[in-house]
């Protein structure tokens, strides 16, 4: 059975601090809600033997989606969406930010997914049995050129909302032979790449070369 000890809140400097009416809190775990009214704020503290930590409930206004809750736990602070069923925002005490979603701020604003978790494969070309190593996802891989190269190779890539900008050093290889390998076709699925020599001709890569890759979606 749960209890209940009145509490009331006090906005200092815009921070909402709950003060126990009856007394301090004995129980170890407990959920507190906190309804703005104006400048003050009123509070309701349940006390429940669930292990889930010290949680805040804060009723905000809004049709949908009105409430979060601010809660800590295995040491870690949470938000927690309206329906208090998932984080959605996680806080380590070494200060390591977790979202299970997009990211937006006003230096950062996207209107697009640049990059994925998911790690790239290799459709067709890059020689005889080529690899993708050392991969942070879509942001930057190394291509490792297969025996027998060619001098075109695509990659299979997550899906993108238009297609994929992608640019590609051969840290191996530079002569006028292999001079340069650039991205000449991608789709919102998948980018090609071509080998030139140094007057713009297509030609093969060396095998074993390594191709570091970047790619960024849009």
């Amino acid at each position: 059975m749960k209890s209940f000890i009145a509490v009331t809140a006090v906005l200092v400097g815009g921070v909402a601090y709950a003060q126990p009416i009856q007394g301090p809190l004995e129980a170890q775990n407990s959920l507190a809600e906190i309804t703005a009214n104006g400048t003050q704020a009123t509070a309701r503290s349940n006390i429940s033997a669930a292990a889930s930590g010290a949680t805040i409930a804060i009723t905000g206004n809004g049709g949908t989606t009105p409430n979060k809750f601010l809660a800590v736990g295995s040491g870690d602070l949470y938000i927690n969406n309206s329906a208090d069923s998932g984080h959605i925002l996680t806080l380590t005490d070494a200060g390591t930010l977790t979202v299970p979603a997009d990211m937006q701020s006003a230096g950062f604003a996207l209107t697009n997914l640049m990059n994925y978790t998911t790690i790239p494969t290799i459709a067709s070309g890059f020689g005889t049995s080529p690899s993708i190593s050392n991969a942070n996802g879509t942001a930057a891989f190394v291509l490792t050129v297969g025996s027998s190269p060619n001098d075109t190779g695509t990659i299979t890539m997550p899906a993108a909302a238009h297609g994929w900008a992608c640019d590609a050093q051969d840290e191996s290889t530079v002569n006028s032979t292999v001079f340069m390998t650039r991205e000449v076709g991608n789709s919102t699925t998948s980018v090609t790449f071509d080998q030139f020599n140094s007057s713009g001709v297509v030609q093969n890569w060396a095998a074993g070369d390594l191709l570091v890759i970047k790619c960024t979606a849009f």
